[in-house]
């Protein structure tokens, strides 16, 4: 392909020679002949040659400057030269004309895009407007115009098909806007850069329209003054008082009912003739011409006497408002002279005025007083008479809040019609107030609208009347609509109630059948589960009875449970559950034997401080062996303690320790890896069938009974059984009482058998601690005791015949039941608040009746005692009991007992053994004994009064007692020695003789775990530790006497344990008592002296003191 240069040589070329042959055609013809010259064809051949030169030059002048010539919309407009893309042929020659002059090629492009910017806006605007008459042209047409413009020479350079095909598509892009590659085939082939539309296709102008308010708000009355009106509205400011006053009642910084006056009138003075005097009054029927029917029909003797009455008011209002007219007039005129002389003062001075002020007539001042109470309208066929001046007038004033007041006037012309009020007269005043209810969306209640009414009570007692409403006009057909539909609710109403209770009782009945079958099934696997657990323990039993002579001698781990078995109505009483169950705390004490490992199962989290105490504690054993404090050894591998994880899991269900340990599969877990490949056994509490449980997991048999026979002969009745098999002498009395019926004839026949008893003991047979005793005082409150021990004294020894007291018995029988309701009292009230109380609970578990010791000086013990699996029985300890808060309780113990004679014990105790034995019972076993003085015989009275199965209190005590004082119990002579130290040569000095020695090796103890003081809780473990030490409270290895503490609640610090151990049992006591009482004074104050039971035991222990004083004083006087 040839360059542009030949291109434009060939063109030039070929334009001369044309030229030069038009020019000999036009020589030809001026020299023909001389003929004349036809100067139009002349004229042509000049034009023809001018038009295609010029044609040609411009097509050369837009190639060299790259731009293209515009299609113009209409015919008659001019061409314009505008940038274009190259088309066919060109596109390389004009690229080569580019390179070879670059610089000034874009030069030129740039300052005629900088130039034309608007421009091309505006031919972009042109094109966008002129869319729709472009689209009218075809493109093919285009492309061939510009083909003739460029002339018949611009064929003969030949393109490839695909340069004709992409020449093609950029002209037609080129050429319209529309196209997606406008832009570009614009920017590749000419490097112009055309603004970016993001609609083409839309003919409108993306314009950016910014909308809003362009004033300032304005301040409104806040919402809680518009809701409540009772409040003061704020103040006005200055700039909001330019705003008009109508804006200020609009956006109510002004209430619409404020009356107003005007300092400076808004309208211009000028003199008007005076509006006449209207008439005020309430227009009645008689003042029109034609009166209005109505549907109702009226009494017009009534309402005549009422119009009358209501213009009396009116006219005595009338007068009121003249006077306080006049009075408002003068002042108005003072006022007005006053402004007037300021105005003279002012004109002569030469200041501008103001305009001048209109005064207020008479008739404005008696409007504006009026407008208080002169607003009133009548409602009458429940419609409101609209076309009243009174109701103009009353619009016209509170026209701002008609939209609310038409509302209430609504609800008001539908109560007036509902209940057929014929005349209704309004306050319209009260109306507006009401209408304040609308604004807060409030729907007005009956005595708000009836407020409304000047004749209220005409029309509270219309709408009051029953029937009322059926009384209008269609009232028969709106009774009987009314009476059908409450026929068909209370029908309806009916079969739903009975259709409920049917679906309840079904739902119930089937909630009730699900629940019992699936506690069925429940109960059939626990009894399954529970059969399978007691077939196991009896089985180890068997094994473990024909173990034990081996295995008491052999190294042997024992598993202390302390766990209160009680029945869940009793545990659900104990607030204190856990912390009686870790009194036992001391069973570790049983690491005394050297082939014994102790595993305690704690009812409560033990901090370290607790640990730390026990750990020195029972490090004391070699100490106190050698009587020298630096032999302490480290005791801690042979016991562990060992913490159930589910012990806070049940808060509220106060289980007892073995229920808890059962849910508690680590701790568990953590025993028999502990017990793994030894020999040892469990030792129980009180037992219930989750002790079989534990043993079954635990695989180890357990040193007690079964716990049916256990929990059976626990209880008084069961206790009762075994006593009168034994032979043993217990209280007058019956047991198994289970009936009112019962107990009133069991009570009688015992106050006629034995007359000499004043107090009758009531005891239920679950209960522990004397909760569940109660006593009565027969011989003091019955009527007819004295006469009773009369016809005892008359029929003397035929007393005992049934015929001799059948009169006395009857006549007891009578006043039994009085007797019990007004002077039977619970021991423990916390537990039972009244005999009622008690009562429905005796008959519920069973109880027995007990007489009490003819005597005033009675003593109780306990004896505990093991029971061998080899049947050997064993007398472990024994203990006179310590009353604090009551004397059926026991608070305390003394070790060992000294209240009665030992052979009488011990004889006693064996029959009861033996008793238990034929009951294949064994196990520790604890019997509770009541001693006294006969007054008759003047000898030692015996009676065995509880029996319990278990590991108790004493029993743990006692061997703490053993285990720090290296002694041994005496069960002959129930007697406590310690083993006496032998002594070094370099001690003579410090000998004494044999008789002191013996003398010292006797030891008596005072001991109790129920010590409880709230102020213990604000104190930590080593500052009481140090208290103590400092009021020379302490325990001492050689002498081994002293005072010991044990600690049972070691989180919150308020219960204690703690043993005193001396040579005498009287000196125990005291300093027992002297403990309590130092300890009491060091930790209270007079302003916080605490909750506690301190005192109340320092005072029984001085009180049995004295007693003893007493006795040794008589029998030396004796």
């Amino acid at each position: 392909m040839g360059t542009l240069a030949d291109f434009k040589n060939e063109e030039i070329g070929d334009l001369l020679l044309r030229v030069q042959d038009e020019i000999k055609n036009l020589k030809s013809l001026v020299g023909q002949d001389g003929s004349k010259v036809d100067i139009k064809t002349l004229q042509a051949s000049l034009q023809k040659a001018e038009n295609e030169i010029k044609l040609k030059s411009d097509y050369f002048i837009n190639q060299l400057n790259s731009q293209v010539k515009k299609i113009s919309n209409t015919n008659t407009e001019k061409d314009e030269v505008i940038p274009a893309a190259n088309f066919g042929a060109t596109i390389e020659n004009i690229w080569d004309i580019s390179k070879r002059n670059r610089n000034v090629t874009k030069s030129a492009s740039r300052n005629r895009f900088e130039s034309h910017s608007m421009g091309n806006m505006s031919y972009s605007k042109e094109l966008v407007d002129s869319s729709a008459n472009q689209k009218r042209l075809n493109d093919e047409n285009l492309i061939e115009e510009v083909q003739e413009l460029r002339g018949p020479k611009f064929t003969p350079f030949s393109l490839s098909p695909g340069q004709q095909v992409k020449a093609s598509r950029d002209t037609k892009a080129i050429f319209n806007p529309e196209n997606v590659r406008n832009r570009q085939a614009l920017n590749e082939n000419y490097s112009i850069q055309l603004p970016l539309i993001e609609k083409r296709g839309s003919l409108k102008i993306q314009t950016h329209v910014i909308t809003g308010s362009t004033v300032d708000h304005l301040a409104t009355l806040p919402l809680a003054y518009r809701r409540n009106p009772t409040l003061i509205p704020p103040p006005v400011t200055e700039m909001e008082a330019t705003r008009g006053l109508l804006s200020l009642i609009e956006r109510g910084l002004i209430p619409p009912h404020a009356q107003i006056t005007f300092e400076q009138y808004p309208i211009a003075a000028r003199s008007i003739r005076p509006m006449p005097k209207q008439r005020e009054n309430i227009i009645t029927y008689k003042d029109k011409k034609q009166p209005i029917e109505h549907i109702y029909k009226l009494d017009p003797n009534h309402v005549q006497n009422k119009i009358q009455q209501l213009d009396q008011e009116n006219e005595l209002n009338e007068l009121r408002r003249l006077k306080s007219s006049k009075s408002k007039a003068e002042s108005a005129s003072s006022k007005t002279r006053t402004i007037q002389t300021n105005r003279s003062h002012k004109e002569k001075e030469g200041h501008p005025l103001r305009p001048p002020t209109t005064p207020m007539n008479n008739l404005q001042l008696q409007l504006i007083d009026s407008s208080k109470y002169a607003h009133k309208f009548v409602i009458q066929n429940g419609r409101v008479r609209i076309d009243l001046p009174e109701y103009i007038q009353f619009k016209s004033s509170f026209i701002l809040r008609w939209g609310s007041i038409i509302t209430i006037m609504k609800y008001l012309e539908d109560l007036c019609h509902t209940y057929s009020v014929p005349v209704g007269y309004l306050d319209g005043q009260k109306v507006s107030e009401l209408s304040r209810c609308v604004d807060m969306d409030l729907k007005p209640s009956l005595e708000e609208l009836l407020d409304t009414f000047i004749n209220k009570e005409d029309v509270e007692k219309i709408v009051k009347s029953p029937g009322q409403m059926f009384k209008r006009k269609g009232g028969h057909h709106l009774a009987a609509i009314r009476i059908q539909c409450a026929w068909r609710r209370y029908r309806d109403r009916r079969a739903y109630l009975a259709y409920r209770r049917r679906k309840w009782a079904a739902g119930v009945i089937a909630l009730t059948w699900l629940t019992y079958v699936k506690m069925s099934k429940a109960r059939e696997k626990l009894q399954v589960t529970r059969q399978r657990h007691l077939e196991n323990f009896k089985k180890r039993q068997l094994d473990f009875i024909r173990a034990w002579p081996k295995l008491k001698n052999s190294k042997r781990v024992i598993v202390h449970i302390p766990s209160l078995g009680f029945p869940e109505a009793i545990r659900s009483k104990m607030r204190d559950l856990q912390i009686r169950e870790n009194f036992q705390m001391s069973r570790i004490c049983d690491i005394e034997d050297e082939n014994v490992d102790v595993i305690y199962v704690s009812p409560i989290t033990i901090t370290e401080e607790t640990l730390q105490y026990y750990s020195k504690l029972f490090g004391l054993k070699k100490a106190i062996e050698t009587s020298d404090a630096k032999d302490m050894i480290d005791v801690t591998p042979r016991y562990k303690i060992v913490i159930p994880e589910a012990l806070n899991s049940f808060p509220t269900h106060n289980m007892a320790l073995s229920t808890i340990l059962k849910y508690s599969p680590k701790a568990l877990e953590r025993i028999k890896n502990l017990i793994k490949g030894r020999d040892g056994y469990i030792v129980p509490g009180i037992m219930n069938h989750d002790d079989l449980h534990v043993a079954d997991v635990l695989n180890l048999p357990i040193l007690g009974c079964e716990p049916q026979i256990a929990n059976l002969y626990s209880t008084k009745s069961g206790s009762k059984r075994i006593f009168q098999s034994a032979k043993i002498s217990i209280p007058f009395g019956e047991f198994d009482i289970y009936n009112k019926e019962q107990l009133y004839e069991t009570l009688a026949q015992a106050i006629t058998d034995n007359l000499t008893v004043k107090r009758w003991l009531f005891k239920l047979d679950d209960e522990v601690d004397g909760r569940g005793s109660a006593y009565c005082d027969i011989a003091i409150h019955l009527s007819c005791y004295q006469w009773a021990l009369k016809e005892m004294i008359k029929f003397g020894n035929k007393w005992n015949k049934r015929w001799a007291h059948e009169p006395t018995y009857v006549k007891i029988l009578e006043e039994i039941p009085e007797v019990l309701e007004k002077f039977a009292k619970p021991v423990n009230p916390s537990a039972y608040y009244n005999w009622d109380d008690f009562l429905k609970s005796f008959l519920a578990q069973g109880g027995v009746l007990e007489a009490h010791p003819p005597s005033d000086s009675i003593t109780s013990l306990t004896v505990g005692m093991l029971i061998e699996p080899d049947s050997t029985v064993r007398i472990l300890t024994s203990g006179d009991h310590l009353h604090a808060e009551s004397q059926y309780s026991c608070w305390g113990y003394t070790f060992p007992q000294t209240s009665a004679e030992p052979e009488l014990i011990n004889s006693a105790c064996l029959k009861i053994a033996e008793a238990c034995k034929q009951r294949n019972i064994f196990g520790y076993v604890n019997v509770d004994f009541l001693t006294y003085i006969d007054v008759k015989t003047d000898q030692q009275v015996l009676w065995a009064v509880d029996l319990n199965l278990y590991y108790s209190n004493i029993i743990s005590f006692s061997s703490l007692i053993v285990y720090l004082t290296n002694g041994k119990f005496d069960s002959v002579n129930h007697t406590f020695e310690i083993v006496p130290v032998v002594k070094n040569d370099k001690n003579k000095r410090n000998r004494k003789s044999a008789n002191s020695d013996q003398e010292n090796n006797m030891r008596y103890a005072v001991m109790s775990t129920k010590l409880h003081h709230s102020n213990l809780s604000v104190i930590h473990y080593s500052v009481f530790f140090q208290t103590c030490r400092a009021l020379g409270i302490g325990y001492d290895i050689k002498e081994k006497q002293g005072s010991i503490f044990t600690l049972i609640d070691s989180l919150n610090h308020e219960n204690m344990g703690m043993i005193t151990i001396t040579d005498n049992l009287q000196t125990s006591m005291e300093q027992f008592s002297h403990n309590l009482v130092s300890i009491h004074n060091e930790i209270s104050s007079e302003g916080m002296q605490g909750k506690t039971n301190f005192l109340l035991a320092s005072e029984e222990i001085k009180s049995i003191l004295a007693s003893a004083e007493a006795v040794e004083e008589e029998d030396e006087l004796s």
